[in-house]
């Protein structure tokens, strides 16, 4: 008797041992070995998530637009590429243009422009004295320019034919320049005219201007067959007339663009800069910058 029930607890508990293994086959998988990525050469692995679908409601990354999207960029400063201390003089800029353009400080007893870390709002300038020491660029060679921006402000001291740009040709030179309240170019047919639309400021047709005030500029040759180019930024190879102001960014292109190119860069610029209450209440980049 006894014997029989010593062989039932022993069939009894082999019986639950098995049900117990049973069960932790079901209910507690064999755990599976970590994988580790060995990325080949050490290089960092970047695991970029799919682009959204149409549709989806997730926003789609833009690229906003560049100068140098564009065909024929010439000169492209900004004042911000310039890492020196407040009122340092600058002996050179560095130019953003695939021309790579050497452009160098001067002036009158190597006088030249003066870096302004923070012009009052924050963003650093380029400061121009004019008078006599004639502060200037060079941009190092001969670049025929057809379409020019600069987003700069005018001293209320600065004297007219005061050039923000000119020429190295020898002889009278072809420039841009403040006159009065105003800017205005050279009256050469084939190079810097004065008709409508070759001159704007802040995204409007003209060459009106408030001085002391940062704004864009935007001018135009209006001839089939330009002859001039362009070479100093702040002073006129003829007799000086020194431009007295300050410059935050300038855009060369060797073409001339067309009216959506045009308001491209205005945007970029106003949305740079902080001028976007400055364009005009239609300008199609006034509450957003351009994309590419």
């Amino acid at each position: 008797m006894r014997k029989n029930i010593a062989l039932a607890l022993c069939s009894v508990a082999s019986l639950c041992a098995i049900n117990t293994l049973y069960a932790d086959s079901i209910l507690q998988p064999a755990q599976a070995a970590p994988t580790t990525l060995m990325p080949a050469e050490s290089a960092p692995i970047t695991l970029m998530p799919p682009m959204p679908a149409p549709g989806s409601g997730e926003p789609i990354p833009i690229t906003l637009f560049s100068p140098d999207s564009l065909s024929g960029l010439a000169l492209w400063l900004k004042a911000d590429d310039i890492a020196l201390s407040n009122g340092s003089p600058i002996s050179s800029w560095p130019d953003n243009s695939p021309l790579g353009n050497t452009v160098t400080g001067a002036g009158v007893s190597s006088n030249k422009p003066i870096y302004v870390a923070n012009a009052g709002d924050g963003s650093p300038t380029i400061a121009f004295a004019g008078g006599s020491n004639k502060p200037y660029f060079d941009v190092g060679s001969d670049i025929n320019a057809q379409t020019v921006f600069f987003v700069n402000e005018v001293d209320a001291d600065a004297p007219s034919i005061s050039c923000i740009t000119t020429t190295k040709n020898g002889g009278y030179p072809y420039s841009i320049r403040v006159s009065g309240n105003a800017w205005r170019t050279s009256t050469d047919v084939n190079d810097w005219i004065n008709p409508s639309n070759t001159l704007y400021v802040n995204g409007s047709a003209g060459g009106n201007m408030t001085k002391d005030v940062y704004h864009m500029l935007y001018a135009t040759k209006g001839g089939t067959s330009p002859t001039k180019t362009l070479r100093y930024i702040g002073a006129e190879e003829y007799s000086g007339r020194p431009f007295k102001g300050s410059i935050r960014e300038v855009v060369w292109f060797t073409g001339v663009l067309s009216a959506s190119e045009r308001e491209k860069v205005e945007g970029y610029l106003a949305h740079r800069w902080n001028l976007t209450s400055s364009l005009p209440v239609d300008h199609p980049y006034k509450a957003s910058p351009p994309t590419s």
